[in-house]
């Protein structure tokens, strides 16, 4: 019974040890050895399976793995043998690769340079600049006073022109008020016929006309011409008179100064 035991225990099941009915003191019957006969036979034909099919697993997996070795060795030689030509491609992309940062350091210190350039000039300008913008302003100050006391004297003389102008016509207003009144008055009643005229010379009429100017002071000079010149037109001289005046002068005319 504990052989039969042995052969159903999972363990002994598990591992298919075989059992030699040879050694120790089993108390066995013809069948049971029959069964473990059978039972070792089947164990070594197994036995003889597995290492069949190991053996073959391991031939395989040799084989394969020979095979990823030789994919590995001729990716490697390959590798190796493409080595210096990406070496040289990395090499070149390198020397590229510096060469064009040098070539923008070159161009990065030109264009410092360029911009030190521009600063200097501006600061040169700026300067300038500066030392116009003071002169200006103190040439502005005095020609600032310069026009203003240009301004006050011409606003002066514009005023005293005004001034004047005003004397003057008033002046002329005057003269010819005062003009007319002793042509009205005391010549034209004396050249109402021919031998008035005649009898009356032109220093008689300009004796009245600077009986006339003193009726006024302060008449400019100028306007003294204008006056006589009126009179001139009103009464021609006697080179003018279409009459022979008389070559006895008489005496002047006494007339009445004009108050106006």
């Amino acid at each position: 019974m504990s052989g039969k035991e042995d052969l159903e225990s999972p363990s002994n099941s598990s591992s298919l040890k075989k059992i030699d009915i040879s050694k120790g003191p089993f108390n066995i019957t013809v069948s049971n050895a029959a069964t473990i006969k059978v039972v070792n036979t089947f164990m070594e034909d197994k036995e003889k399976e597995n290492e069949t099919r190991l053996t073959s697993f391991v031939h395989s997996q040799s084989i394969k793995l020979k095979k990823k070795e030789k994919e590995y060795e001729k990716k490697l030689d390959e590798r190796e043998k493409n080595l210096p030509e990406e070496k040289e491609r990395e090499l070149k992309e390198k020397e590229e690769v510096i060469a064009g940062l040098q070539q923008e350091k070159v161009e990065l210190v030109k264009r410092v340079e360029e911009l030190e350039q521009n600063l200097s000039r501006v600061q040169s300008i700026n300067s300038q600049l500066s030392a116009d913008v003071t002169l200006l302003r103190s040439t502005f100050k005095t020609n600032q006073t310069e026009i203003d006391t240009k301004i006050k004297d011409l606003e002066d003389r514009l005023a005293a022109e005004k001034k004047r102008e005003g004397l003057k016509a008033a002046a002329y207003n005057y003269s010819s008020e005062v003009s007319n009144y002793y042509l009205k008055h005391s010549l034209l009643p004396l050249l109402t016929t021919t031998s008035g005229y005649a009898s009356f010379g032109f220093e008689e009429i300009q004796n009245v006309y600077e009986i006339a100017m003193k009726n006024y002071n302060g008449l400019i000079d100028g306007d003294h011409q204008v006056l006589l010149k009126n009179l001139k037109t009103i009464i021609p001289p006697p080179s003018s008179n279409p009459f022979t005046p008389q070559t006895k002068k008489r005496a002047p005319v006494e007339i009445q100064p004009f108050n106006k």
